[in-house]
């Protein structure tokens, strides 16, 4: 399966894409994990100094914009990848076959 890292055609548009279609890619569920892992720490760090409440209003603040950076940093990668199109597609040029065999030549 590709990954954002390959060089390669990714998307011809990245920037005409929808978000939610970026957070429900591999990149994105993995990134919403991750988002989620943020938001935990974030709970039990101030969870250990402070009430639930402040807690929860800290978490509530943190989830949502640890998803929008992911998300920032997800759009990023796949414009990158589709700047570089032409010059994969150059690199990967296949070398045409002669179309009159040598032995046919007159």
């Amino acid at each position: 399966m590709p990954t954002l890292d390959d060089a390669g055609p990714f998307a011809p548009e990245p920037f005409r894409r929808h978000w939610f279609r970026d957070l429900v890619s591999q990149a994105g569920m993995i990134a919403l994990m991750n988002s989620v892992l943020v938001g935990l720490a974030a709970a039990l760090a101030v969870l250990v100094v402070a009430p639930p409440w402040l807690a929860a209003t800290v978490t509530a603040l943190v989830l949502p914009a640890a998803i929008a950076l992911h998300l920032r940093v997800i759009r990023h990668r796949i414009a990158g990848s589709a700047a570089r199109v032409g010059a994969v597609l150059t690199s990967r040029a296949l070398a045409v076959a002669d179309p009159e065999p040598v032995g046919d030549r007159v």
